[in-house]
């Protein structure tokens, strides 16, 4: 804690952390990123058989405690089974109906390198958790569940892409109306907004409405999938972009023997 700077440093989060969100009434944090699996398997065979992938895709809740005289934010754990507290923390591509065990959940229903974030509350109760899983091509809406083995229920929208032209949507981030019945989603890599209706507790993909002219050419734009595309991997929790982020690195070093 640095007095002067007003700063902070929590841990317990990820290797790398993409976005965030914040309750109105400022204490409660929510990020999203992905945990990097360095450590726990030291050979190739290792790697591939981590249940729920080499880079695990998180929501973190935090709770800042801002009424404290100097704030101490804590990380909500993730949950130890139905009827635990509020809101646990999540690894987005683990069974927790599996419980103790470290099992992920099925292909179908992975959400691969989590972007972008928005929250929908009402009288101070958080009632809705909206997240872009930029490399499944999905949006999540996660709402706040006592009688789920992971705290929260989901649904999963998956995105397709309109123009042939394009390999990939790459959800990015999400944007909701004031009144919290609409997500506005950009596609980043097939230059587009999706329009989601969350107003019930059944979301419903409606338009899809694509941008300005976009002169990235055509092997660009069919190649991405590639790099960015959870569907190649094995339980479609990882891509090659769960590691080099934006196609750079996550300066992260394995050790494989």
């Amino acid at each position: 804690y640095d007095a002067g700077a007003m700063r902070l440093k929590v841990n317990g989060l990820g290797t790398t952390n993409s976005n965030f969100a914040v309750n109105a009434a400022g204490d409660t944090m929510f990020v999203v990123g992905m945990r990097s699996k360095t450590t726990a398997a030291n050979t190739e065979v290792g790697v591939g058989a981590l249940e729920t992938g080499f880079t695990e895709s998180w929501l973190w809740v935090l709770d800042l405690n801002d009424t404290l005289a100097i704030p101490m934010p804590t990380v909500h754990p993730e949950s130890s089974g139905a009827g635990g507290p509020a809101m646990p923390s999540i690894n987005l591509n683990r069974d927790y109906t599996m419980l103790p065990n470290l099992i992920g959940v099925t292909p179908s229903a992975a959400l691969a390198q989590p972007t972008g974030i928005a929250i929908v509350e009402s009288a101070g109760v958080i009632e809705k958790v909206v997240i872009t899983a930029f490399s499944s091509d999905a949006v999540a809406i996660l709402t706040p569940s006592s009688t789920s083995a992971s705290g929260w229920s989901i649904q999963k929208i998956n995105l397709t892409v309109l123009d042939p032209s394009y390999s990939m949507v790459g959800p990015r981030q999400v944007i909701l109306d004031d009144a919290g019945d609409t997500a506005y989603v950009i596609g980043s890599l097939d230059n587009s907004i999706r329009v989601v209706d969350i107003s019930s507790s059944t979301a419903v993909l409606g338009n899809t409405t694509p941008l300005l002219s976009d002169d990235t050419p055509l092997a660009v734009r069919q190649g991405r999938e590639f790099l960015y595309g959870a569907q190649h991997s094995g339980n479609q929790a990882v891509s090659c972009s769960s590691c080099h982020i934006d196609g750079h690195t996550d300066a992260l070093a394995w050790s494989l023997n």
